[in-house]
Parts: structure tokens; C-alpha cells; sequence
């Protein structure tokens, strides 16, 4: 895995296609889509594992699907690694950011008990 388990649930919430973004993931991850399911359970996301319901969607949706699934694999690979490589660094300055908000916190707290003594 490359993506920590936070950034693949942020992801894949933030998906409009679901199981489309299993896909991605699982290529931007080089996993399986079972890899990145398992993860998303471990996150607490639930899948249903009775038969899909593609026998009931309407041509429209499976239009839908047919455009989702032909743009998904017209992303050339370098895209999806420069995509990759940008996430994780968002996810690091984040993280920098998240250590020097905490820093700052400890500082207030300490000058809150220097001032209340």
C-alpha cells in the first residue's frame, strides 16, 4: 500500500462513484480492489456482498457507467502517479502542520499554568 488507510477512506468518501474509486485506488495503491475493500472495512466502511442490482438500472444508468468506466481507463498511468505523488504530499504537509498546531497547543497550555500559579 502506498496511501495510509486515512487517505484511502478520505478517497473514497469523497467519491461520487464508488466502485469506480475501488478501481483507482487499487491502481494508485498497486493492490487489489479485495485490498482496498479491506481496508475501507477495517475503517468501518460496510459493503453489501448479496447480487448487484445491475438488472434493474435503467439505460441511462448503464450509459452512466459505460462513460465512467471509459474515462477511468483513459487516465494515462503517469497521471494517475502524479496525481499519487501529489496526494502524499498534501498528506505530509498536513501532517506537519497537525505536529505544529500541537506544539503551539502544549505552549498555550504551559503559559495558561505558568499564568494561573
Amino acid at each position: 500500500m502506498i496511501m495510509e488507510p486515512g487517505e484511502i477512506l478520505r478517497e473514497y468518501n469523497a467519491s461520487k462513484y464508488k466502485s469506480k474509486q475501488l478501481t483507482i485506488l487499487a491502481d494508485l495503491n498497486l493492490c487489489t480492489k479485495e485490498e482496498i475493500q479491506q481496508v475501507l472495512e477495517q475503517q468501518g466502511v460496510v459493503f453489501r456482498r448479496s447480487g448487484s442490482n445491475k438488472k434493474n438500472q435503467t439505460p441511462e444508468k448503464k450509459e452512466e457507467n459505460t462513460r465512467m468506466k471509459k474515462s477511468v481507463n483513459e487516465i494515462p498511468e503517469y497521471v494517475r502517479k502524479l496525481v499519487e505523488t501529489e496526494i502524499h504530499l498534501k498528506e505530509k504537509e498536513i501532517e506537519l502542520q497537525e505536529k505544529e498546531v500541537n506544539k503551539k497547543k502544549e505552549i498555550l497550555k504551559e503559559l495558561q499554568d505558568y499564568l494561573a500559579s
